[in-house]
């Protein structure tokens, strides 16, 4: 017979006020606007290998994550040759130059991953 020795301790919770405070503390040096699932968004990163270059994305939000300090947001469009494209970007980043809402398009849903399946022409952004 085996017995499990190991203590049935509650894994540590990360203290929520300390996440606020970090969020609260970039949310003042950074504006971001407000944008929902739907929206088309025009993302600046800066490239890690050389930070004076920037690069532009834009896409329709499919999906964004509230986590605190660990929010993130996805974003999808659709290039000729290279088909359709995802990526998720973390909010508080710090590569996250900066975020420009071009449109809003009223959904229905919170998780916009049907688009996946859709022709390109139903979410592409020019």
């Amino acid at each position: 017979m085996v017995v499990d020795v190991r203590s049935k301790q509650e894994p540590q919770a990360r203290a929520p006020t300390l996440d606020a405070e970090q969020a609260a503390a970039v949310d003042k040096s950074r504006k971001l606007p407000e944008f929902n699932p739907g929206d088309v968004v025009e993302v600046k990163m800066a490239v890690p290998e050389n930070r004076r270059k920037v690069a532009l994305m834009k896409g329709v939000v499919i999906a964004k994550k509230n986590r605190g300090w660990q929010s993130a947001f996805t974003i999808r469009n659709y290039l000729g040759n290279a088909g359709g494209i995802e990526r998720t970007f973390p909010l508080y980043s710090p590569s996250l130059l900066g975020l420009t809402v071009l449109e809003h398009r009223p959904v229905r849903r919170a998780k916009l991953y049907y688009l996946r399946n859709r022709k390109p022409s139903e979410y592409r952004v020019q």
